[in-house]
């Protein structure tokens, strides 16, 4: 028996009632996050992943520079930050101050110490487009 292109179609259509939605408290869209600073010329956005690592968003444009605040914050914390900005040049992807493809952190604050160029606490500077941030949205 020869099976046509519509028979064929229609066989592999799966049924929709038997497909499960999405439960309501599990989206499966991600909530988009930003990170501004008009001070550092810094400006990313991404999400968490399924997995819990945090996602930046190709495009996200990372500081001019890395720097260390304080004492406390210290050179030897600085020039982690300096190494790990390093690598991703070196892997392309970072170039020119941008990501070229999405990649994930295992936290949200690398992901911001990356983009902000200096000490960042993740869970309070990626917010959501109504300023609530990750920190809160986690609660």
């Amino acid at each position: 028996m020869e099976i046509t292109f519509p028979q064929a179609l229609e066989a592999a259509t799966p049924n929709t009632d038997e497909i499960a939605s999405p439960e309501p408290d599990h989206p499966s869209t991600p909530v988009i996050l930003s990170l501004d600073s008009n001070k550092r010329n810094a400006h990313g956005k991404g999400y968490v992943n399924g997995e819990g690592k945090f996602v930046v968003l190709a495009g996200s444009k990372v500081s001019d520079s890395v720097f260390y605040q304080n004492a406390k914050d210290g050179a030897t914390r600085a020039r982690a930050r300096t190494r790990t900005r390093k690598d991703l040049e070196d892997k392309g992807i970072i170039s020119n101050l941008l990501f070229t493809v999405d990649h994930a952190f295992s936290s949200s604050s690398t992901a911001a110490s990356v983009i902000y160029g200096g000490s960042a606490s993740g869970p309070a500077m990626w917010k959501d487009e109504n300023g609530v941030s990750l920190g809160e949205l986690n609660k």
